[in-house]
């Protein structure tokens, strides 16, 4: 038979894919949700590596499969930069696995909250945390400790006003070599403590009215202890001032 004028058509793999496309028809993994499993040794840091939790898979056709570690995906990386945040034990995760295959080394990629077991944080700095605040800031609520080292210049800059609150604020590191305390703290201590123990010093050691006597030795050694109990509450006063060891220019 001829084919002269017949039209020779090649297997389209596109629509033959479209068309065998279903839930359940490809055996690869590409992203799923799992918890980090609640035990001690589940979170831990591996050198080289990051934090890598151990989680159960919760959806799909790895559904109940755990322990897997995975690794776990941050805002930026690379040498000498980088950011860690620790997931918590129970969280719900989005785990994805490279090219589909589960046994390639799964990443988490971000965690969910949920209104029962992992719940928002409820307020940030006194401010409920709802829509009209979520909307115009930023926020960042944890129960860790945060450790932000700056390579050179940091700047901090806002259009209206800046506020730094804490129990103590340090404003240099421990070499700093110029003590400086700031705010009413120092001024009250100046007041109530070092003026008032010098006025009582010196009123020991010279009782007022004519004629001026000699100070006994009681005398001298009641006042020196008044003197030294009187300084120590003021050195107590200015160590909590709002501000301390800060090399001034």
């Amino acid at each position: 038979m001829s084919t002269k004028g017949r039209i020779r058509r090649t297997l389209d793999f596109g629509r033959l894919r479209e068309a065998l496309a279903a839930p359940g028809i490809d055996g690869r993994t590409w992203v799923c949700l799992a918890r980090v499993d609640d035990v001690p040794d589940a979170i831990y840091w591996l050198d080289g590596s990051g934090w890598i939790v151990d989680v159960t898979v919760s959806t799909g056709q790895l559904a109940g499969e755990g322990p897997i570690p995975c690794r776990v995906a941050s805002a930026f990386g690379g040498a000498g930069e980088g950011t860690t945040c620790p997931i918590r034990a129970g969280a719900e995760v989005v785990v994805v696995w490279a090219d589909g295959d589960p046994t390639v080394g799964p990443v988490v990629m971000g965690v969910l909250w949920n209104p029962g077991d992992q719940p928002p944080p409820a307020t940030v700095n006194g401010q409920a945390v709802q829509s009209p605040l979520v909307g115009t800031a930023h926020t960042v609520v944890t129960p860790a400790d945060v450790q932000i080292q700056v390579g050179d210049v940091l700047r901090v800059e806002a259009q209206q006003q800046a506020t730094l609150g804490a129990p103590q604020v340090r404003l240099a590191d421990d070499t700093a070599t110029q003590p400086f305390v700031r705010g009413t703290d120092y001024q009250t201590a100046m007041a109530a403590n070092l003026a008032n123990a010098l006025n009582a010093y010196a009123t020991a050691m010279i009782p007022p009215g004519p004629p001026i006597t000699p100070v006994t030795s009681l005398q001298a050694t009641a006042a020196a202890t008044a003197l030294a109990t009187a300084l120590g509450a003021f050195a107590t006063a200015i160590s909590v001032s709002l501000s301390t060891r800060i090399t001034g220019e």
